[in-house]
């Protein structure tokens, strides 16, 4: 099952999938790729693969990734090859990834799971982004834009968290987990006589 978790820069789905990820060992994640610079306290290979605007285009032309999406000025993507072995493992992979990408792998892979993280207003998604101390004046003003523009590609998700509390968010991201994994669809299950 491919999981793909979005939300505008600053809502908190990071830190959701983060908590689910350590209370749920079945789960895997999906390291991305980026072109933006490595910010205090990320690990290469953990929060990130970084690499350069030259290797990120030459990974597209080899056609290394699921997905890819231009975000606030820096290359995103995700790798193809373990998501491929995970899913084909019979595993669970969270993509923690924006909005552009996440409708390239939903278009790629139509019976994923698609989930919104919105913040409960764009007052607390401002405060938000000020209180991380990463972005500049003008890069906070742009990620305000592009979150009005990003809250309204909801609809086309399969569900929507509102994360005003961590703990309430995180329950709910568990919940979708489960609920899918008892669908009918997922389910390899069979009796004998």
């Amino acid at each position: 099952m491919i999981v793909v978790v979005s939300s505008p820069s600053g809502t908190g789905r990071t830190t959701i999938i983060e908590r689910v990820l350590r209370e749920d060992s079945r789960l895997r994640y999906s390291t991305s790729v980026t072109t933006r610079p490595q910010r205090p306290g990320e690990k290469e290979g953990k929060d990130y693969f970084f690499v350069s605007e030259k290797e990120f285009k030459q990974r597209i032309e080899r056609g290394e990734f699921v997905e890819w999406a231009e975000v606030h000025g820096f290359m995103y993507a995700t790798p193809k090859a373990p998501l491929v072995e995970i899913v084909q493992q019979g595993g669970v992979i969270i993509l923690d990834i924006d909005i552009q990408g996440a409708m390239q792998v939903k278009e790629k892979f139509p019976h994923c799971v698609t989930i919104f993280v919105a913040p409960p207003s764009l007052e607390s998604l401002e405060q938000r982004l000020r209180n991380r101390g990463t972005d500049s004046e003008e890069l906070i003003k742009r990620k305000l834009q592009d979150a009005l523009r990003e809250t309204a590609k909801i609809p086309e998700y399969d569900y929507l968290i509102v994360n005003e509390d961590l703990d309430t968010a995180v329950r709910q991201l568990q919940a979708i987990l489960e609920a899918e994994r008892c669908r009918t669809k997922r389910a390899q299950y069979s009796i004998t006589a």
